[in-house]
């Protein structure tokens, strides 16, 4: 037996505990009972409103025991890029994207005055997606900048920038989906995209996030992800 709380410690009914031979659901107050061979298992502890963990368990001998109680981090409803990692879900905090222009150039780069890196290790990296508006990836280069237009004959532009491509998120509710990345060492913006290009900020820059792969990871543990970000009305700015 044992139990299925929140990271506030509120149960979870209707959590689904799989392991192979044995599998279990938890009850109105987040308790379950099942019956398995005694010894270390794993079990997969998931609930559609809570992120997955996995929960290793060890019973010796015969009879019932009290494997105790595992917490699951609730997974955010309000819009916004969700980091997942150690257990928890960390909105990705803003850094904002300024636009520099000139006769023979405008480009977009991230402000480390307004903005910090996160740092994510190198491989693989976990987003879960609670966007109204759809967003892309570029690696940025040597001067923090992710998005370069230049003028070219008959009025027209050019641009330079090194997208990433994003493969297809798999759904975990209404409006939300996990996006698995593979990212290299460097520094990488993800920004929003409405309409053909960037979205405008309300303070005239750009919206944006900034990863650092290959930082070293944090060393604190963080807090499970508990209150929605406030949802923002997506403006667009048509590109040049």
């Amino acid at each position: 037996m044992g139990e299925v709380r929140t990271v506030g410690g509120g149960p979870v009914p209707g959590a689904v505990l799989t392991s192979p031979g044995c599998d279990a659901v938890t009850d109105g107050d987040g308790r379950f009972r099942v019956a398995c061979e005694p010894g270390t298992r794993s079990f997969v502890v998931a609930h559609p409103d809570h992120l997955d963990r996995t929960w290793p368990v060890t019973a010796d001998g015969a009879g019932e025991h009290d494997v105790g109680v595992v917490s699951l981090a609730s997974i955010p409803l309000g819009e916004g890029l969700w980091l997942a990692g150690d257990g928890r879900l960390d909105p990705l905090p803003p850094a904002p994207i300024v636009r520099t222009a000139t006769a023979d150039e405008q480009r977009w780069c991230l402000d480390a005055t307004r903005g910090e890196p996160v740092p994510v290790p190198v491989g693989h990296v976990r987003l879960l997606d609670n966007h109204t508006v759809d967003w892309r990836i570029y690696a940025l280069d040597a001067d923090r900048c992710a998005y370069r237009m230049t003028p070219a004959a008959g009025g027209n532009w050019t641009f330079a920038a090194e997208r990433v491509p994003v493969p297809p998120g798999v759904p975990r509710g209404p409006g939300r989906e996990w996006v698995e990345l593979d990212l290299p060492l460097g520094d990488y913006a993800i920004v929003e995209w409405y309409e053909g290009f960037l979205v405008r900020g309300p303070d005239d820059t750009w919206r944006g996030h900034w990863l650092r792969v290959g930082a070293p990871a944090p060393t604190d543990s963080g807090t499970a992800a508990k209150d929605a970000l406030t949802p923002r009305p997506a403006e667009a700015t048509p590109a040049p």
